[in-house]
């Protein structure tokens, strides 16, 4: 490293850096992915999506069923 020219030196720093922050990233993302909390949240009983949107997928069923009847 001695032998390498400052602007080579910053590149070699600037990458460790930049492995560093995205260890911490995906560590960070590990704990949050395997919390309880998550864990639940992810759960059958609480996906919201079908209730929320049923209009919209009665609508988009009832769409496709008629386009393909055509």
């Amino acid at each position: 490293m001695k032998n390498l020219p400052e602007t080579k030196l910053a590149e070699l720093i600037d990458f460790a850096s930049y492995l560093l922050r995205k260890e911490k990233t995906e560590e960070l993302l590990r704990m949050q992915t395997s919390s309880k909390a998550y864990q639940e949240w992810l759960l059958p009983e609480n996906d919201i999506y079908d209730e929320l949107f049923q209009d919209d997928i009665e609508r988009d069923f009832l769409l496709t069923s008629t386009s393909l009847a055509s």
